[in-house]
């Protein structure tokens, strides 16, 4: 079981796994694209991420032609990023299994945590990563983007229409519908995005 390690320059260079990650797990991808957890799939093939993807679904041997592993536990052991598209009930479990597999960063898009009610839960999330040095992003939040290589961890609707093209501004929101709105005047106006990341929860 791996321990936490204090935050250090040289640990910074981990940001790399969760903004330009070679590989990406879907925790719970579903195969219809109008669905919040089958977004992040559709939006990958669309705008051409050339890493490795992994969808993780049981009751699905592949899902649009992309092999799904049965659980985290059978993902290879070098996974950059899982994006834990489960619900709340779910993610604690999920978070664990991700750390305990090696996975190095994570993003969860449930809400029903401290902004529910339910800090407890969120504690439970807090206490993983302090634990393990997974890092998380969210929960309640709605992913991240990075336009230049094709990187879509997010259900982001405005995503749909189009891809902010490639620049050299950098967005990091708390709130989801305020990013998502950005992105749409992005796009209306033709302005370059390098990264956007929704932290929800924080």
């Amino acid at each position: 079981r791996r321990t936490a390690l204090p935050l250090t320059p040289q640990r910074m260079s981990d940001l790399t796994r969760l903004l330009r990650p070679a590989s990406i797990a879907l925790v719970g991808a579903s195969p219809d694209a109008t669905k919040l957890a089958g977004r992040p799939l559709a939006y990958l093939k669309r705008y051409g991420y050339q890493g490795r993807i992994h969808p993780v679904n049981p009751k699905h041997a592949a899902i649009d032609g992309v092999a799904c592993s049965p659980s985290i536990q059978a993902l290879p052991r070098d996974i950059d990023l899982a994006l834990i598209l489960l619900p709340a009930h779910g993610v604690v479990q999920a978070l664990e299994e991700c750390a305990q597999q090696g996975v190095a960063t994570a993003i969860s898009i449930a809400g029903g945590f401290a902004e529910a009610g339910a800090a407890d839960e969120q504690h439970k999330l807090t206490a993983i990563c302090q634990r393990t040095g997974i890092r998380l992003v969210g929960p309640n939040c709605v992913g991240l983007l990075h336009p230049a290589h094709g990187i879509t961890a997010t259900f982001s609707s405005e995503l749909k229409n189009a891809m902010p093209r490639p620049g050299k501004v950098a967005l990091f929101t708390q709130s989801g519908a305020l990013g998502n709105s950005l992105l749409q005047s992005f796009n209306d106006l033709g302005l370059g995005l390098a990264y956007w990341v929704s932290t929800g929860n924080e």
